[in-house]
């Protein structure tokens, strides 16, 4: 849609960039803002703990699934 407007190819993919950053911060558990601090992510403040996460689990309680 954006190149059928006539935009140029690198406002495109600056555009491109914005959204996969946008899905990234919202979908990637070390790249979501880290909830007492959202300035951070979660990843930068595991690495400037000297952590590294070696693998993750999601629980949802009272879905009936």
């Amino acid at each position: 849609a954006a190149r059928q407007e006539g935009k140029p190819d690198n406002i495109i993919q600056k555009m491109i960039e914005g959204r996969l950053r946008n899905f990234f911060s919202q979908c990637v558990l070390l790249e979501q803002p880290f909830v007492k601090d959202d300035k951070q992510s979660v990843g930068k403040l595991v690495k400037s703990a000297g952590l590294e996460v070696k693998r993750m689990e999601h629980w949802k309680i009272g879905s009936g699934d």
